[in-house]
């Protein structure tokens, strides 16, 4: 194995810049998602106050409405004695006068259907239509109102089906004994007609949804108009839960039409002193649209910084396997593939600076081909360098991950053995000079190598630690060659 000979930083570079690079792409896009959670919420949010606000709106305008007939119902009691309220009446003639004041006042409004006084019997004594006089109505939610506390307060009942199978909605108030007795109350029935004809003046748009509700949950009116569905009780569990709730504050929610299959944010309002419940919808298609545009261009700019992110790792990537390769190239013996001198050089000197600073051993080693210069001589210089590869090879497989091997010049090698010491260094030595046998490039020819080692002892130079590896080589050479010498 051969040493990279890159300083770590510069070897993890392509790695650190992946990282960097997907770390960033990761919190763009983390931070996108998060601003398009944000505006799909600001979004409904916005809707949901636009259809709260068109409650409110259309609830204070109830309100105004039957303030009118508020006043209808204070005039007719301002003048009224309770001992009028009974049935058959005991002056004809005053019966006739309140009759027609119940007259004139119903036509004050084109809404009224019915105006009319009860006794506490819940019987009607007067009349602004000429008939039920003297029928009595125990059954009707509006006479059960009367009596529910508070008492002196206007009730407004739920909707029913008078007897000319008109809807209509009641609003009534007490009449007030000497003795602070009920004594009877007044009656108007008011046309259902009149909040559809009002919802029909809207004329929404957008989609926008209004219908108004009684406590029952009973339908009064709808715009866009839906006749099938007035005068019906619909079954809205949200309707149901929010009309018995003591909460009278406005809800909101967001669902799929029942009626057309639309998904809006609704809002249930309560009209203010009225049984009434005012809901509105406004779809989301067209917000929801507005957002699905703008993530879609946040989507199409993240891919844009994507690819362009891709492009620079790569091109970075590219340039940096460009400048290895050609460090590598700049490093490397042609011949053998080993790294040459230079390159052994700058890995010596990161080991031995490691060593240094860790109190960790090596050893270098140097090695020559015994004889080389008359295998040159005798069978050329093509059979010398198949030599020379071939001990190349051998030293590969031989040596560790962190080992270096190089070709230190002609036919000598040098060896960086990293966490080695003298006797680990020898031991190494002496496998290699097995090996040498092996190379059987020349027939008949037995390659033998001689090898000097030392082994660092700091203080001392670089060159000091080679120069005495290259001394024990010498006394190999001496001694007969074939051989492994170790520097004192």
């Amino acid at each position: 194995m051969q040493l990279s000979f890159l300083p770590e930083a510069q070897a993890w570079k392509p790695a650190i810049i992946r990282i960097i690079a997907i770390s960033f792409l990761s919190a763009v896009l983390l931070a996108s998602g998060i601003e398009s959670w944000i505006s799909y919420h600001n979004a409904i949010e916005k809707t949901a106050e636009r259809a709260q606000t068109t409650s409110f709106l259309i609830t204070e305008w109830l309100s105004a409405s039957f303030a009118i007939t508020k006043h209808i119902i204070k005039d007719i009691i301002g003048d009224l004695d309770p001992a009028e309220i009974h049935y058959p009446s005991d002056d004809p003639v005053r019966h006739t006068q309140r009759t027609d004041e119940l007259i004139r006042h119903a036509k004050i409004d084109p809404t009224i259907l019915f105006l009319g006084l009860f006794d506490a019997q819940c019987t009607v004594t007067h009349t602004s239509v000429g008939f039920n006089l003297g029928q009595t109505f125990k059954e009707r939610n509006y006479c059960r109102l009367v009596f529910e506390e508070p008492i002196e307060a206007f009730k407004a009942g739920p909707m029913f089906v008078a007897s000319d199978n008109k809807m209509n909605v009641t609003v009534s108030y007490p009449v007030i004994g000497p003795s602070r007795e009920i004594a009877g109350f007044v009656l108007i029935g008011l046309d259902l007609r009149f909040f559809q004809n009002w919802l029909d003046r809207l004329q929404p748009r957008d989609g926008l949804v209004v219908s108004i509700f009684d406590m029952k949950q009973q339908l009064l009116a709808r715009s866009p108009m839906a006749p099938n569905m007035i005068g019906k009780s619909m079954d809205a569990p949200v309707l149901r839960r929010f009309s018995t709730s003591p909460d009278t504050g406005p809800f909101t929610f967001r669902d799929t039409s029942l009626v057309d299959g639309i998904d809006r944010v609704w809002n249930l309002h309560r009209v203010r002193d009225l049984p009434f419940v005012v809901v509105t919808g406004l779809p989301t298609q067209e917000v929801l649209g507005v957002w699905w545009i703008t993530l879609f261009y946040y989507s199409l700019g993240n891919l844009m910084l994507a690819a362009v992110l891709l492009f620079g790792v790569r091109e970075f990537n590219r340039s940096h396997q460009l400048a290895q390769s050609m460090a590598e190239m700049a490093g490397t013996d042609s011949l053998t593939g080993l790294a040459n001198r230079r390159r052994f050089m700058e890995a010596a000197g990161f080991r031995l600076a490691e060593a240094c600073r860790y109190q960790w051993p090596f050893a270098v080693i140097i090695m020559d081909l015994d004889h080389f210069k008359q295998i040159n001589d005798r069978f050329g210089h093509d059979a010398g360098d198949a030599m020379l590869r071939a001990f190349a090879a051998i030293l590969q497989r031989a040596a560790r991950a962190n080992d270096c091997m190089a070709r230190w010049g002609g036919e000598e090698f040098i060896a960086l053995l990293p966490n080695a010491n003298e006797q680990m260094a020898a031991k190494f030595a002496e496998r290699l000079r097995t090996l040498v046998a092996e190379i059987t490039t020349i027939p008949n020819v037995h390659a033998t190598i001689s090898i000097g080692v030392s082994e660092y002892r700091g203080p001392e130079t670089l060159e000091a630690l080679i120069k005495r590896a290259d001394e024990a080589l010498y006394r190999a050479k001496q001694q007969g060659r074939d051989q492994v010498q170790i520097a004192p």
